[in-house]
């Protein structure tokens, strides 16, 4: 699910969604002008992208964006993936 380069992908989706230039890992999803329908067109996006499904929760219980790119590793370590 997660291949290298997974930080930037997520990084570009997250700036794409939102219309903004750069953004940190600890910037904050709903702090930038995000909203629920923006949370669910990042969701879609990055669902395509990583070809499987991205939980929602991870936007709304922490709505930075080290978040989503946590929660990639996390799953890749979990299914035995190295990147």
């Amino acid at each position: 699910m997660v291949m290298q380069g997974t930080t930037e992908m997520i990084t570009d989706e997250w700036c794409q969604v939102l219309g903004i230039d750069f953004a940190e890992p600890y910037d904050n999803f709903f702090s930038l002008g995000g909203d629920s329908l923006m949370v669910l067109r990042l969701t879609r996006r990055l669902e395509d992208r990583l070809h499987g499904q991205f939980p929602l929760t991870v936007l709304y219980l922490d709505g930075t964006l080290g978040a989503p790119i946590d929660a990639c590793y996390e799953a890749a370590r979990h299914s035995g993936s190295s990147k």
